[in-house]
């Protein structure tokens, strides 16, 4: 992490929040009939061994249901990577050293029928890069599809976002292709402290309800 000057919020470039102590605070809807919205935390939690490499414990928090443990996650060069709870192997879900134009295979992350993770080889091909501001901080964006998906055009559906994984949460790659009303990232926090929000969802939420105990990944 680079720092330009003295304090936390001001001009970060380039930024890990795959460490202990980070979390990704989410909303989404249901896909069933009558469609509500829900909340759910990602958090990074503790570390473990997987076949002879350190992941960090990455769990989520669903409504009021007590934390599961979602998988292993690790970072090198650039790239995330994940283990499946039950699994020893070792799958690239995010590369960050790409350039527009490149194509990239990646395991998804779709969440299965009994609600595990199924991942699936895809191929993600990269349209563009921006930079964004949130925080202070300055994230460089990709624009991503998968090229099974035929009705996206040169655009990019989907947002990774280097450091954080994608607008839709810490292991989300592939979201257009998963069935359900899906989620979205609000806030993310570095040992309490934040590190990017969507402004939009944030104003339109009583944060009240969620901030009530610091503490909220017990």
């Amino acid at each position: 992490m680079v720092i330009c000057s003295i304090g936390f919020s001001s001009c970060i470039h380039s930024l890990n929040a795959y460490t202990e102590g980070s979390a990704w605070l989410c909303e989404g809807i249901t896909d069933d009939w009558p469609f509500k919205n829900f909340h759910e935390t990602f958090f990074i939690k503790g570390d473990t061994v997987i076949a002879n490499k350190k992941y960090l414990k990455l769990y989520r928090k669903y409504l009021s249901k007590s934390a599961i443990y979602e998988c292993g996650i690790r970072t090198e060069y650039n790239k995330v990577f994940f283990a499946p709870k039950n699994h020893e192997w070792d799958l690239l879900i995010f590369d960050y050293n790409i350039t527009p134009g490149d194509v990239v295979k990646v395991y998804s992350t779709s969440v299965g029928y009994y609600g595990d993770i199924c991942p699936l080889p895809i191929e993600m091909k990269c349209f563009g890069m921006s930079k964004m501001e949130s925080c202070g901080i300055t994230y460089d964006v990709f624009s991503m599809s998968s090229l099974i998906n035929k009705d996206v055009g040169n655009n990019g559906t989907e947002k990774w976002i280097k450091g954080i994984g994608s607008e839709v949460g810490p292991i989300e790659n592939d979201y257009m292709q998963s069935a359900g009303g899906g989620s979205s990232v609000y806030e993310i926090l570095m040992n309490g402290k934040r590190i990017w929000k969507d402004s939009i969802t944030l104003n339109r939420i009583n944060k009240n309800t969620i901030w009530k105990n610091p503490i909220y990944y017990k």
